[in-house]
């Protein structure tokens, strides 16, 4: 990984109401909420379950207690509204 172009790169998150974005100069991926099919919090990242091969990890020691906060409310109105997984079979 450390031989790769993007191995070392810090990445850039961007996460609304549409979904995720990532990205670190010379990648980006965005994946909308109806494409998650789950969210899951854990002691030590945020999981963003896309599909069996496709994850997105978020740690928790990148964020501040008030992000945190946020993400967990941004999750519950995707949720609430039906939109988190609408687009999963």
């Amino acid at each position: 990984m450390r031989r790769s172009p993007a191995g070392n790169l810090p990445w850039r998150w961007l996460i609304d109401e549409r979904g995720l974005e990532f990205d670190n100069g010379l990648q980006c991926n965005r994946v909308d909420w109806r494409a998650v099919k789950a969210f899951q919090e854990e002691k030590d990242r945020f999981l963003f379950l896309v599909t069996p091969a496709y994850n997105p990890v978020l740690p928790t020691r990148l964020l501040t207690d008030e992000q945190k906060q946020a993400l967990r409310a941004l999750v519950a109105d995707v949720r609430a509204r039906g939109v988190l997984g609408a687009g999963v079979d």
